[in-house]
Order: structure tokens, then sequence, then C-alpha cells
């Protein structure tokens, strides 16, 4: 998931710090998620997905594999 979500930044156009800037996150909380050291909250991984302007059939589907990925966590 988490170099899917590099992909998916790098494809909007969007470096780190844009895009910690456009969701109310820190470039080290970007970095740290994409690195796979933590992970985004709820609210805050669907603020990413928007701001990388992902379709509606794509959001569902990763927003899927994040519950599944937590779930598998717990």
């Amino acid at each position: 998931m988490n170099n899917e979500l590099k992909t998916l930044r790098k494809a909007a156009g969007l470096s780190q710090v844009e895009l910690a800037d456009a969701v109310g996150l820190t470039q080290g909380a970007i970095s740290q998620t994409e690195a796979g050291t933590t992970t985004y909250s709820a609210a805050a991984f669907k603020r990413v997905l928007g701001a990388c302007s992902v379709g509606k059939r794509e959001r569902q589907r990763l927003i899927l594999a994040w519950f599944k990925e937590q779930a598998a966590q717990v």
C-alpha cells in the first residue's frame, strides 16, 4: 500500500510537502507512511486520496484495502 500511495502522490504531481499542506499533515508523516513505518488515520487517508484526485472506483478499492490492512494489524 505504501508504494501505491507514493505512486498516486507522484502521479498527482505533488511533492510530500505539497500533499502535507493540502491534507493538514506534516511532511514527516507523509514520508513515514510512504516508507511503511506508520499509517494514516482513516480520515487522513481519505483526505490524501482526495488531494491526489483518485477516482471513485480506485478510491473505494484503496479504502477497502486500507481497512483490511488495519484489521490485520489488530
